[in-house]
């Protein structure tokens, strides 16, 4: 094809919509924005993108399908190179092993020059390890340029060119030689150029011409200015030499990308100079080093871009990803339709010589038969990991021998389906093989038969052409479908991950309520244990108080105390006296026992004070009239004794001790003195029981019409009387106290109360 024919062509742009796959160690897999990436090209049908920089360094590898346009991450063994940006990525394409070379690049701030090699076959990392004064500079921006050896023996090779590290911009030239058995050594190599070489640069492209066995050089930067000058590197004999071209020179740029097309063509797009960054394509003629008018773009405005990647599949179409432009990181994907630069496929089948007569009846005349068999690619197998296959047909040529010719009949074509030699625009390849034939096999029918046999010929095509386009069609559907199918997968599963999210969330507040209940029961736990605590404590003081009693009882000997009810110690020897009954009998509950004992204590105790008092002021005013007193109760308690002596009954006796020695009658007067006791004792209780209800309802209504008396918040019935502890808030009655745990003014737990009144 010619290059005006080219440039009369347009290019058509489509942007590509992905699907995200299969993550290393589960999950979905969704490829990030990035750039200063590198990538690969598989056999041209698949491409490989290792590092960039995006949200982060990244150091994993990834995959893009083409036929299912699905991005999966991919899962290598053995430790691989750090997260990086500004390396090369290099595909060693030997036919015994096939691996992927990275070198260079930069991590953060630092500049690097390891390499790291992945055995496609594996997915498995390898590194190399040299002596220091053989390696290269470190280096970012550089280009690595495959170039296969020419000779059987001779090793592959990747040429290093250029790159920068800090300030300082490189135009030095590195080869790593790749030896072909497996005895020899990986090394480095610094060759002798001749001719003068490229001023310092980075972000230029570096494309192998296999014609000219040389790698030419475009663009770049020197951290200063732009280029758009080529410079190319014989590989034969070294040197460097600069290309001269025809047409318009593109605009300076680096950060952009090239692909070579049917092994003529460079495409370059995108890039960036000081000024802007560029969205255009532009194409060069490396046979002649010619540059194309810029071709129009249909379908699609590109973006402008630099520090992209750009790859060709062998369907014709430039892939290209990632990038970024005035603090704009691209994470999106677009696809050049490239079909027009391909060599044009050739004619299948070409004028056949006329036989005459004459020559038919020769004696010396040979025929041959050639017959060519390829073999259809089955649709159902992954046919995007094989080579594409040409469709089955036959196809024979009669010939004789001669100084002259005339028509030779051919068979018809037998019909077949290829539908990846159109999608792939691979032409069909006859390899014709000679068969002797016998001279009556050979059928002239002059012109007439020429003409039926290209009708048929014709014919045929039409219907090989009509079956690959529906075999395309059928193809194109069930891709769709399969990635309608994927869609809905992955739909599905994000269903599923929000369900599990919100299971989770619910799981948690579960967790935090379990917690909170636990915490409470903890708090409850301590409070009965501070109650028990409490209540010990409170048993002690009840048991002493009853030895307190017990000492009473054994002192007071003196019946004439016992007969006077309104002493205080009398009281409260009665008080306790039935406080230890009920509680010995278990009519009343502890917490009653309780209750009544601190009420009755204090009251007696204030009544004791004040009997003190009175008894103290009548001792002084009435010194003479207590001595008559004392007399009078040495009197009582001789008739008393003589009393007890004539009944046989004894104090000892009235207090439980010496009973054997009496007898039934004597027993009998025993009880009913102390039931008449008893129920001295009750009515004085009950005496004492209602002065100080009394007194407490005349309290209250003192305080009610003083305005003082505040009624408990939670009842609303009785007064306040209680003190909440840590809060020391005072707003509800003792028995409201008693039934919380929380105050209900500020909420904060209660640990203690304490009752006043």
């Amino acid at each position: 094809m010619d290059n005006a024919a080219v440039e009369r062509k347009t290019i058509n742009a489509t942007r590509i919509t992905f699907s995200p796959g299969a993550k290393v160690g589960g999950g979905v897999y969704s490829i990030g924005a990035r750039w200063g990436h590198a990538s690969i090209s598989l056999q041209g049908k698949r491409i490989l993108v290792f590092g960039g920089q995006g949200e982060s360094l990244y150091s994993n590898t990834s995959v893009y399908d083409p036929v299912t346009s699905v991005w999966s991450e991919v899962n290598t063994v053995d430790k691989g190179p750090s997260g990086r940006y500004g390396h090369t990525a290099t595909l060693i394409d030997d036919s015994n092993d096939q691996r992927v070379m990275i070198f260079g690049g930069k991590s953060g701030k630092k500049y690097l020059n390891d390499l790291f090699s992945l055995n496609l076959r594996t997915m498995s990392w390898s590194t190399f390890h040299f002596e220091k004064s053989t390696l290269p500079d470190s280096r970012a921006g550089h280009t690595s340029t495959y170039v296969p050896s020419i000779n059987i023996n001779g090793p592959h090779k990747v040429v290093i060119f250029g790159g920068s590290h800090s300030d300082k911009y490189l135009n030095s030239c590195f080869i790593l030689e790749l030896p072909k058995s497996q005895t020899g050594t990986i090394k480095w190599t610094k060759p002798q150029i001749k001719g003068k070489a490229p001023s310092q640069r980075c972000g230029h492209t570096a494309d192998y011409l296999r014609d000219r066995n040389s790698i030419l050089i475009f663009g770049g930067f020197d951290g200063r200015k732009s280029f758009n000058d080529l410079h190319l590197l014989n590989m034969t004999d070294m040197s460097w030499s600069s290309v001269k071209t025809n047409g318009t020179t593109p605009t300076t740029r680096n950060g952009h990308t090239s692909v070579l097309v049917g092994g003529r063509y460079l495409v370059f797009y995108g890039g960036c100079s000081e000024n802007n960054v560029s969205n255009d394509i532009q194409v060069l003629d490396t046979d002649s080093f010619t540059w194309l008018q810029q071709p129009m773009i249909t379908g699609l405005i590109l973006f402008p871009r630099f520090n992209h990647s750009s790859n060709l599949l062998d369907s014709g179409e430039m892939i290209v990803f990632g990038g970024c432009a005035s603090g704009v990181l691209y994470s999106d994907m677009c696809s050049l339709d490239l079909k027009l630069l391909l060599p044009s496929p050739p004619t299948p089948t070409t004028p056949l010589p006329i036989l005459n007569h004459s020559q038919l009846s020769s004696p010396t005349t040979t025929t041959t038969t050639t017959t060519t068999t390829t073999t259809t690619s089955d649709s159902n197998s992954n046919s995007f990991l094989q080579p594409p296959s040409t469709p089955q047909y036959q196809l024979e040529i009669l010939s004789q021998q001669s100084q002259t010719t005339t028509p030779t009949p051919l068979s018809p074509m037998a019909t077949s389906s290829c539908s990846s030699c159109q999608h792939h625009n691979y032409p069909h390849q006859i390899n014709p093989t000679s068969l002797p034939t016998t001279p009556s096999s050979i059928h002239v029918n002059n012109a007439s038969l020429n003409t039926n046999l290209l009708s048929i010929q014709l014919s045929n095509a039409l219907s090989l052409l009509n079956s690959e386009q529906n075999q395309k069609t059928n193809l194109s559907d069930e891709l769709m479908k399969t990635k309608n199918e994927r869609a809905e997968a992955f739909r599905n599963a994000m269903e599923e991950q929000s369900k599990i999210e919100t299971l989770e969330k619910e799981l948690n507040k579960i967790e935090n309520a379990y917690k909170k209940e636990l915490s409470q029961k903890n708090k409850v736990q301590d409070s009965l244990h501070k109650i028990t605590s409490t209540l010990k404590e409170k048993e002690t003081i009840i048991q002493s108080f009853q030895e307190i009693v017990g000492q009473l009882k054994y002192s007071l000997k003196d019946s004439s105390i016992m007969d006077k009810k309104d002493s205080a110690i009398v009281q409260l020897f009665y008080q306790f006296s039935n406080i230890t009954n009920n509680n010995l009998n278990g009519s009343n509950p502890t917490e009653k026992i309780l209750l009544v004992k601190e009420n009755i204590v204090n009251k007696s105790l204030e009544i004791q004070l004040e009997e003190l008092k009175k008894e103290n002021q009548k001792l002084k005013q009435n010194a003479t009239n207590d001595q008559m007193k004392l007399i009078e109760y040495d009197l009582i308690k001789q008739t008393i004794n003589n009393r007890l002596q004539r009944e046989t009954v004894s104090v000892d006796n009235l207090l439980g001790d010496k009973l054997d020695s009496l007898e039934m009658k004597d027993l009998d007067k025993l009880e009913e003195l102390y039931h008449n006791g008893l129920k001295k004792v009750g009515a004085a209780k009950q005496d004492l029981l209602q002065k100080q209800l009394l007194k407490m309802q005349r309290e209250k209504e003192e305080n009610a019409s003083n305005g003082n008396g505040k009624t408990c918040v939670v009842c609303v019935d009785l007064l306040i009387n209680a003190v909440l502890v840590p809060c020391r808030h005072s707003c509800i009655c003792s028995t409201c106290a008693k039934k919380l745990t929380l105050c209900p003014l500020c909420r904060s737990p209660i640990n203690d109360v304490i009752e006043y009144y």
